[in-house]
């Protein structure tokens, strides 16, 4: 929220200061720089969980939506909001819908009915999916984690960049809606005063 707001205050400083495409050549400078610091933190320090790329892109992407009122910056929000209610939704029957065919095929009696390869699929689906969230599948993964952090820069760096491509991957297509979502009310609770202690009681109640 914080950084969405911190969008419309940069971008109205930089409009009273230099007005025309100047504010928007130091807005973008400003956000090349966060990408830069980003990919330093993923590349040099080999820190996957870096936020400041990621955010130095959404606030490109904002920049468009600056002069936009607050109730409309909420209604883009709401629509974020509502397009992860959605997103996950989708997941969430994806994930019952792998179980429920793979518990299906493992019911067929194998003496009346041959399991086929579909039904070989949905089992091995099932199983795949459900070692993923067990506690010993998650101890290897940390263990390995510990012992890629103890070797060397080289082996680290190729563990880190695999793990970071899926890292990114899931803040793209699972993540974005909720970031943006905050952003948006970021920056219209910013246009109407909440943040700044200029809005009214009723609007805070």
């Amino acid at each position: 929220m914080l950084f969405g707001a911190g969008i419309i205050l940069f971008t109205e400083r930089q409009e009273k200061k230099e007005p025309g495409v100047l504010s928007a050549d130091y807005f973008l400078r400003r956000q090349l720089w966060l990408m830069l610091f980003g990919m330093i933190n993923f590349y040099v320090l080999l820190w996957i969980g870096d936020y400041l790329f990621p955010y130095a892109a959404f606030g490109m992407l904002l920049y468009t939506f600056r002069r936009m009122s607050a109730k409309a910056l909420i209604s883009a929000g709401i629509i974020c909001m509502l397009l992860m209610i959605a997103r996950q939704n989708v997941d969430l029957y994806r994930s019952k819908a792998i179980i429920s065919k793979g518990e299906a095929a493992m019911a067929l009696d194998t003496a009346v009915v041959k399991p086929g390869p579909a039904e070989k699929d949905a089992i091995s689906a099932m199983n795949a999916f459900k070692k993923r969230s067990e506690l010993e599948s998650r101890k290897n993964e940390a263990k390995q984690s510990v012992q890629m952090m103890q070797g060397s820069y080289a082996a680290l760096y190729k563990y880190q960049t695999e793990r970071g491509f899926s890292f990114f991957t899931s803040i793209i297509f699972y993540i974005s809606w909720s970031h943006l979502l905050f952003m948006f009310f970021g920056m219209a609770f910013y246009k109407n005063g909440m943040i700044t202690g200029a809005a009214p009681a009723k609007l805070y109640w």
